[in-house]
């Protein structure tokens, strides 16, 4: 039995590689176990963890606020593109607009209020902006026709807009658009809504009045019974 045994051993010790006997693999593998036994003791999971969501959050927040400069910049071009816009609708409808101002209406609807005129006359004004425009005025007679005049010549005195002068209570002239690039110049018509405020203005006045000379009255009265 101890034959058996030691004739094992002995096969089993021929049976090894010879490196496994040299100094060169000894040295590697505590080479190798030492440098683990390093990694293991520089590693700290919770440090790690903290760097890592660090990382993921400032490569996060990055592309984030790239998105947001992005959204914010289109935004501000197109609110660029829309104030452009507007400028140059506003400074073509002042380019139509005449200097007198007045309101605008169409063709249909200013034949149906005014009819056929008395007589039409050619005239070349300006508009808001200073632009040479050329005007078919169109003449009824009257008050209103004697404003239109006076608007189309500029000679609107500063007076006529207030509520002692006759003119107040007119609006401005009309004017129509058409295709050819003149316009129609219609007179001016009684404005009732002016009329209603100063009236309705007036007769406030007059209550007020009538009121304090009634309280004094009474004052009066009431001093002298005493």
């Amino acid at each position: 039995m101890k034959n058996y045994i030691s004739t094992t051993i002995l096969t089993f010790v021929l049976l090894l590689p010879q490196e496994v006997f040299s100094f060169d693999y000894f040295k590697a593998i505590n080479n190798i176990n030492a440098n683990i036994s390093a990694q293991l003791s520089d590693y700290n999971p919770l440090i790690d963890g903290i760097l890592i969501r660090k990382s993921r959050r400032s490569f996060g927040g990055s592309r984030s606020r790239s998105r947001s400069r992005a959204r914010t910049k289109s935004r501000s071009n197109a609110q660029q593109k829309r104030a452009k816009q507007k400028a140059v609708a506003r400074k073509r409808e002042a380019a139509k607009k005449p200097s007198f101002g007045g309101s605008r209406m169409k063709s249909a609807a200013a034949k149906k209020k005014y009819g056929t005129p008395r007589r039409t006359t050619q005239m070349t004004g300006k508009s808001a902006s200073g632009v040479q425009q050329n005007y078919n005025v169109h003449h009824y007679g009257g008050y209103g026709s004697g404003l239109m005049t006076g608007y189309m010549m500029g000679s609107a005195m500063w007076y006529w807009s207030t509520p002692f002068h006759p003119a107040y209570y007119y609006s401005k002239p009309v004017y129509v658009e058409n295709s050819n690039g003149k316009y129609d110049v219609y007179p001016p018509s009684i404005s009732y809504s002016k009329i209603f405020i100063v009236i309705a203005i007036l007769a406030v006045i007059v209550y007020f009045i009538r009121k304090r000379k009634k309280r004094s009255s009474d004052n009066d009265s009431v001093s002298s019974f005493t």
